[in-house]
């Protein structure tokens, strides 16, 4: 009788290690499940943080956009900085003739029309190794412009540029 006992006791003891483990697993599972949801809340967070930065710098909310909201768009001082300071100031007026050719190529017949494809041809162009080197460095060191910052900084200059050209000129109606 007292073996039963034991053996009862000792069941009961093991019944209730294994409900307790039972418990642990489940809730090891859900602070599994609110940690990954964490985790991807964070991504989820930082994310829109970059998103709500390009959209305010695109709309020209920020004292920092190197370009106005006005129109026609034009650099602002910190475009003007980029403008020098990236390299495609120099690598634009290096490649002056191959650009004006490309844009001219896509047959424009606005200002607006030459202020996109210049965005387009810039963000396309076949930079040497050496200007997209540059850019890549000051893009790094800065911490706060993209590629694509530089090429619309770049876009804009030249854009200005073509329009003052006479052959432009003339293409727009």
């Amino acid at each position: 009788m007292a073996t039963e006992i034991i053996i009862g006791i000792i069941s009961g003891v093991i019944g209730v290690l294994v409900s307790v483990c039972g418990i642990l697993i489940k809730l090891g599972g859900k602070l599994q499940i609110l940690q990954d949801l964490k985790n991807r809340f964070e991504k989820f967070e930082n994310k829109m943080d970059g998103l709500l930065e390009r959209v305010s710098r695109v709309e020209g909310k920020l004292e920092s956009s190197p370009t106005s909201s006005s129109s026609p768009v034009k650099l602002t001082s910190i475009g003007e900085e980029i403008l020098v300071n990236s390299g495609i100031k120099e690598a634009t007026d290096k490649s002056k003739n191959e650009l004006s050719k490309l844009v001219k190529e896509k047959n424009p017949k606005t200002a607006y029309d030459i202020q996109e494809y210049c965005r387009d041809v810039f963000e396309n162009f076949n930079w040497s190794d050496d200007d997209l080197n540059k850019f890549k460095k000051f893009s790094f060191q800065s911490g706060k412009w993209k590629l694509f910052d530089i090429y619309e900084v770049g876009a804009i200059y030249f854009r200005d540029i073509l329009l003052r050209d006479p052959d432009f000129s003339n293409l727009i109606q």
